[in-house]
């Protein structure tokens, strides 16, 4: 379930691609709506075992959008680089203490998204968990930020008992961030 057309579309011609090239099945049927609106007694929703829930995510994991970052970063640290020797201590010490508010109020915004983004991602996979004939979800994001990752599997796992975490990609020699405290076995996310 695609929450846009746009979206819906992509997913449907990857879903030919990979049926009739490639596996030469076809299992999958993209919908164009809500996914959280997904009604678990929807008839054709009852023989479904194995859903793939790739949520909204922040992207921070996507190199176009970390260089993005990383050049965000540089011109708020950086400031109006022609400006930067003129000379005026009570102007460099205005610009210094805007800079610093700016940095202040993009980190509060930059948290609250991840809050928002972490309450999103947790509430689609247990909804996903949600449907009677379901036997495996599987998550993923790509973001690198523990927010959206590991401690969206810790909520996940505090809210549902009926599935156990298992190691994906086990021949991958690292992924995910070891957790203190975890109340999981977070040796499966590294």
């Amino acid at each position: 379930v695609c929450a846009t057309k746009r979206r819906c579309l992509i997913l449907n011609r990857v879903c030919v691609f990979w049926s009739i090239l490639i596996l030469q099945a076809s299992c999958v049927e993209p919908i164009c709506g809500n996914f959280l609106e997904a009604d678990h007694s929807d008839s054709r929703f009852q023989n479904v075992k194995y859903i793939l829930c790739d949520p909204s995510c922040s992207g921070s994991g996507m190199p176009s959008r970390a260089f993005d970052d990383i050049l965000a970063r540089s011109i708020i640290d950086n400031g109006d680089l022609s400006q930067a020797h003129n000379g005026n201590k009570k102007n460099n010490r205005k610009r210094k203490r805007e800079k610093e508010s700016q940095n202040t109020q993009n980190q509060t915004d930059k948290k609250e998204r991840l809050e928002a983004l972490s309450k999103f991602q947790v509430d689609c996979v247990c909804h996903a968990m949600g449907f009677p004939s379901v036997e495996f979800v599987s998550y993923s994001t790509c973001s690198i930020n523990k927010e959206e990752n590991e401690l969206v599997v810790g909520k996940i796992l505090e809210r549902v008992n009926d599935f156990e975490l298992d190691r994906a990609l086990p021949a991958w020699p690292h992924r995910g961030i070891p957790m203190e405290n975890a109340t999981f076995d977070s040796s499966l996310l590294v």
